[in-house]
């Protein structure tokens, strides 16, 4: 190999490691920054502070099985924020398809009677608060990586 194919190998590598630290830092930022009056924090559950209008109450929204086989009201609520949500987790547990006899039965359980319930009281999880508001207040960030480029990319979705 010669000098200057090591010299562009190591330059770019230099590149790379620099887009990578600035697309860290965009991700920190956009984390951090002041998006609710909650102590500079965006709430992670609609906590009856703003209107919902539930999707999937009126069948604009399909029920939606996670790559972990587990029933949930719609695509929207399998996002980290939602999925890792404590108060979400018992009704995670009762929406194990395998582990019942039918979809109807994982429909009836308790919990997601309680989910439909805190729903009709504007309570509810993060992608219920940013998919359902009435008005659309909050943003839900879709973020993915270019793997050719090296880079971040990133679309909010009202």
């Amino acid at each position: 190999m010669t000098k200057d194919f090591l010299e562009n190998v190591i330059e770019e590598q230099k590149l790379l490691d620099l887009s990578m630290k600035e697309s860290i830092r965009q991700k920190e930022e956009r984390l951090n920054r002041v998006t609710d009056n909650s102590l500079g924090k965006e709430p992670l559950r609609a906590e009856g502070d703003i209107e919902l209008d539930p999707l999937c109450f009126k069948d604009a929204i399909a029920l939606a099985v996670t790559n972990q086989g587990v029933l949930i009201p719609c695509c929207r609520m399998d996002d980290p924020k939602t999925m890792n949500d404590p108060l979400m987790q018992d009704f995670l547990k009762v929406s194990v398809i395998n582990d019942n006899n039918s979809i109807e039965d994982i429909l009836k359980t308790k919990q997601w009677k309680q989910f439909a319930d805190d729903l009709s009281r504007n309570i509810g999880p993060n992608a219920c608060r940013t998919t359902c508001a009435k008005k659309k207040k909050y943003t839900q960030v879709v973020e993915w990586m270019d793997t050719e480029k090296g880079e971040t990319k990133h679309v909010e979705k009202k």
